[in-house]
């Protein structure tokens, strides 16, 4: 009977190739139950190494005598028999209590397999412990040559996988894409695992399972972190849960880019093959993922200095300061996709002159100026930039969790601070920072540079005492004004006795009553006219469109004004005229005739306004 039952695995052996495991086993229970005459035949086999995780039965028939025990119960169970025991209908393994009391023989081998032979036999008495000794070494070893061959066959299935996975992945230039692909293939190999990729940085790809690697020195190292720092497979077995999880490093040449988690739902043990094709995919893995970052890296560093390049291109044009603002608000916009980007400059007086997305925006509030003070007094502590990730500040009222702010600096001057946010945190990327603060940095040049040429084409117009426009400027204003306009007036006047202020106080007394006057004459006529140091200690003022009327006003207003505001007290005479366009006449006599009226003024008796005659005729 051991000799027919050989032949018949021999037999077997050789169809192998032919069939899946779960028909050869039904063969191997149907010519079992043939050849050794048993009533009933039936096989639980849990796979050390199975995918599903469970153990099977097998049989040819669809009658059950053994109970599908979980996995947990199964190796308990095991380990309490004997290789060979003589079970009765109330074992906890048989559920089928009509059926009479029969034989469980222990099948196994160590890096495989465990499981049992179930046997009932029509005759009990005639079976020996020598008899049933060979049925399970023989019906051991057919298992073993079974299992040895699909695992031939599962390594030569996962190194086709592997294989294919990484001509796919050569093809691949984008990290998400790998990722993808990655997934695709080890769900394939290991279906009842569910995977995740724990990330040295983040992705944009939301569907795919990935965690940032996140860590605190304090706390104890999880298995995951040992991975990705140790750079080595760790093996994780929670009793209590039942689940198995390995994390295997993804490493390049250069560095460990991350760490695959693999979770099962039970507890497994692994083969040494199992851990060498791990770490073999996880290396070619590592090296792709590292062939795709450097790739996008170069390609996000060509990208990102064609943006400066460009913005530099553009912000060396002759441009004022709005319109660099307006450009470097572009290119943040397109770099990083903020919520508000709000500019704020500071003027000759150091005071903020605030540019942001619209005049109603957050940054027109009350909060709003507070928030922007905040970022002010930060940055003039360090005159660093700012970068916060999750924004928390009890006395702000802001709705705003990501900050990046800029110093625009000239030399060690701080001309303006760009303000970026976004109410996400940890919304913008320490790339955008780097990219935004470069591209800040040419933007501060070509302000400084604008500035620069402001305050020198101011320089060629003003007059360095008073700030007042030059006589030379107004004379342009005038004569540009008499081309198109239809009347004006202007208005000169002088200083009473100015010889004496000098001689009985001083130059310099003199001088800052000449500045005291030009500040008057700032603030009485503002933004209604045009006023210039004549020379000397006379004034001129052009009112453009203004009667003679309202430019006598005008006159008076200064001329109370100079001598309610100035210590020593001084007066000054003022002469007014006007031009119009029906008398087609030109600048020159427009001069003269104030010049006269000015004359008459202090010949008079002085601190008095006059206009000249072809105005009171």
């Amino acid at each position: 009977m051991i000799n027919v039952m050989e032949a018949n695995f021999f037999e077997l052996i050789l169809l192998l190739e032919e069939n899946d495991r779960k028909t050869i086993m039904e063969m191997l229970t149907k010519r079992l139950q043939n050849v050794l005459n048993t009533k009933h035949i039936e096989m639980i086999i849990y796979n050390r190494w199975h995918v599903q995780g469970k153990s099977m039965r097998f049989s040819h028939h669809s009658k059950k005598c053994l109970a599908p025990l979980d996995i947990n119960v199964f190796h308990e169970y095991f380990n309490n028999k004997s290789d060979i025991s003589y079970v009765k209908n109330s074992d906890d393994l048989i559920i089928d209590s009509q059926t009479t009391n029969g034989f469980l023989l222990k099948l196994y081998n160590k890096d495989q397999f465990s499981g049992f032979l179930y046997l009932n036999f029509n005759n009990e008495n005639n079976m020996t412990l020598s008899f049933l000794q060979s049925i399970k070494s023989n019906v051991n070893n057919f298992l073993i040559i079974l299992y040895e061959h699909r695992n031939k066959r599962y390594k030569l299935q996962r190194e086709r996988a592997l294989i294919h996975l990484s001509t796919e992945l050569h093809t691949v230039h984008q990290t998400d894409d790998l990722l993808r692909k990655v997934l695709c293939s080890v769900e394939q190999l290991f279906p009842n695992f569910d995977f995740t990729f724990l990330m040295s940085s983040e992705y944009g790809d939301s569907n795919l399972p990935i965690k940032f690697i996140e860590y605190e020195a304090k706390e104890s190292l999880s298995p995951g972190i040992k991975a990705f720092i140790n750079n080595k497979l760790e093996i994780e077995r929670n009793e209590p849960a039942k689940t198995t999880t390995f994390y295997v490093p993804l490493s390049g040449e250069q560095s460990v880019y991350g760490v695959i988690q693999g979770k099962a739902p039970y507890l497994l043990e692994f083969s040494d093959s199992i851990f060498e094709f791990i770490n073999q995919s996880a290396k070619m893995i590592g090296k792709a993922l590292e062939r795709t970052m450097i790739y996008q890296e170069s390609t996000k560093q060509v990208a990102n200095l064609q943006l400066i390049n460009q913005t530099t291109h553009r912000l060396n044009s002759n441009l004022n300061q709005e319109q660099i603002i307006s450009i470097l608000k572009e290119k943040i916009s397109q770099s990083c996709y903020p919520e508000s980007i709000v500019a704020v400059l500071f003027d000759e007086s150091n005071q903020k002159v605030i540019i942001g997305d619209q005049p109603t925006s957050y940054f027109c509030t009350v909060s709003g100026h507070v928030f922007i003070d905040f970022v002010i007094d930060e940055i003039m502590k360090t005159k660093e930039p700012i970068f916060l990730g999750e924004l928390k500040h009890s006395e702000l009222d802001t709705k705003f969790k990501s900050l990046m702010a800029f110093p625009m600096k000239s030399s060690q001057n701080l001309m303006g601070i760009m303000i970026v946010v976004h109410t996400d945190p940890y919304y913008f990327s320490f790339d955008h920072f780097k990219l935004i603060n470069s591209v800040v940095q040419h933007a501060s040049l070509a302000l400084s540079n604008t500035l620069l040429k402001e305050k020198l084409k101011k320089s060629v117009v003003t007059d360095y005492l008073t700030q007042l426009y030059s006589r030379s400027y107004l004379d342009d204003v005038i004569a540009k004004h008499m081309e198109n306009g239809e009347h004006s007036s202007f208005i000169l006047f002088d200083i009473d006795n100015f010889k004496l202020i000098n001689d009985t106080h001083g130059h310099y007394i003199g001088d800052k009553i000449l500045k005291k006057i030009a500040r008057i004459i700032m603030e009485e006529i503002d933004e209604i006219g045009v006023a210039a140091r004549w020379g000397g200690e006379e004034f001129a003022i052009y009112l453009p469109e203004m009667r003679i009327a309202e430019a006598v006003k005008v006159a008076d207003v200064l001329r109370g004004a100079v001598k309610s505001k100035t210590e020593p007290q001084v007066s000054i005479s003022c002469g007014v005229s006007m031009w119009e366009k029906e008398h087609n006449e030109d600048i020159k006599s427009l001069f003269v005739r104030t010049d006269m009226a000015l004359y008459q003024a202090k010949e008079s008796g002085k601190n008095k306004v006059v206009t000249d005659v072809l105005a009171k005729s």
